[in-house]
């Protein structure tokens, strides 16, 4: 029996199975709870006398079952995962850039959000095993030429969560960083750019080129993603409100802060179109990353 997954939220799961669609509570999902199909018209009910929730549940596209929370076993399934996004993409994405992905632990099933949490709760370090499932969704996004954008409540895109817990935890992850950013559908996704990158340059400062690039990067992702700041009716310079102008007077000289900034917009000007940025198309975001030139003197 085959099965494809349609959606999945934090109370069920549902999916294709023997030609009709199946809903499962996720408090059972993977129980001993004998399977009751109703027909679409509701007429009648048809029973699987040998079928349980758990033998479906199996089936569900984007199962990563663990073995315990043991660090171990966690690692292995997000590595697990990986490999996942990497050979069966489509398998996994039931829409483009919609990832579905349930985690299970025991009788337990559990989204994206629930299980990132269940980390932080039980301080489980996989930081190298996140790594991986980030840089997978990046090369397996790029393969397939495909972008996403956000779908939680939150505003969080798929993985979105994964990267808060490794963004927070992991000094070196500014490439990763980047990639999703670079990725995303800017106009429908802001968590990424708003929460987690400026979240880690807050964190860390600007100590490091990579972080200078990350900060640049950060200023010119408003114009990309076709947002304005206003403040009394005026639009604010997005190197003002991000911070980058303030903090390259005082460590950066002009030429060195220049060609930074010209190998970020490079950059994003060369990325194909399936990812190119809207406002860097109507020649907002050129404009205004131009005017760092006469406010840094």
């Amino acid at each position: 029996m085959r099965g494809a997954c349609h959606q999945t939220s934090g109370t069920y799961i549902q999916f294709d199975a023997y030609s009709e669609v199946i809903r499962i509570p996720r408090d059972f999902a993977a129980s001993d709870a004998p399977m009751i199909v109703l027909t679409d018209d509701i007429i009648e009910t048809r029973r699987f006398p040998v079928l349980k929730a758990k033998d479906i549940a199996g089936l569900v596209p984007g199962l990563v079952r663990l073995r315990s929370w043991k660090q171990p076993d966690v690692a292995a399934g997000l590595e697990l995962l990986a490999a996942k996004l990497r050979s069966e993409f489509f398998s996994l994405c039931p829409k483009p850039g919609v990832l579905s992905v349930t985690f299970q632990v025991g009788a337990s099933l559990m989204g994206e959000k629930a299980f990132i949490d269940e980390l932080v709760e039980k301080e489980i370090d996989v930081i190298d095993a996140a790594t991986s499932v980030i840089d997978a969704w990046g090369e397996a996004l790029r393969q397939n030429e495909v972008t996403f954008h956000g779908t939680g409540d939150d505003g969080a895109a798929p993985l979105g969560h994964l990267l808060a817990y490794l963004a927070g935890r992991n000094d070196d992850c500014s490439e990763q960083l980047r990639v999703y950013c670079l990725l995303r559908n800017g106009e429908h996704e802001r968590f990424s750019r708003d929460v987690l990158l400026k979240g880690y340059l807050d964190r860390l400062g600007l100590n490091r080129p990579d972080l200078w690039r990350l900060a640049v990067l950060y200023a010119l992702l408003f114009g990309g993603d076709g947002s304005m700041i206003v403040q009394d009716g005026e639009p604010v310079s997005d190197w003002v409100h991000a911070g980058v102008l303030q903090s390259a007077r005082t460590e950066l000289d002009p030429g060195e802060f220049a060609g930074v900034v010209q190998e970020e917009l490079t950059l994003l000007i060369s990325q194909p179109d399936v990812w190119s940025s809207p406002g860097f198309v109507d020649g907002y975001a050129l404009d205004n990353s131009s005017r760092w030139r006469a406010s840094f003197s």
